[in-house]
């Protein structure tokens, strides 16, 4: 879920990761950033409760199909 309007916020940085089509994904103890260049900074929660553990992003990958994946406290997403 994105969530519009959310400035980047001074939680603690787990991961940060470039994907193939040159997106900043910044994991942190509280949801996912994602920096497009030149476009801005979208945040996005994995599930609607913010305090939710799996908001815990701690890694992020991208595989040979170029899905992303996340890894958090409460799974792999």
């Amino acid at each position: 879920m994105e969530v519009e309007g959310r400035h980047f916020d001074a939680y603690y940085v787990r991961t940060i990761f470039e994907s193939d089509d040159g997106h900043i994904w910044v994991g942190t103890t509280n949801g996912l950033y994602e920096i497009t260049p030149g476009k801005g900074i979208r945040f996005w929660l994995i599930e609607d409760d913010a305090s939710s553990p799996s908001n815990n992003v701690r890694a992020v990958f991208q595989d040979s199909r170029k899905r992303l994946w996340l890894g958090t406290s409460k799974g792999l997403y």
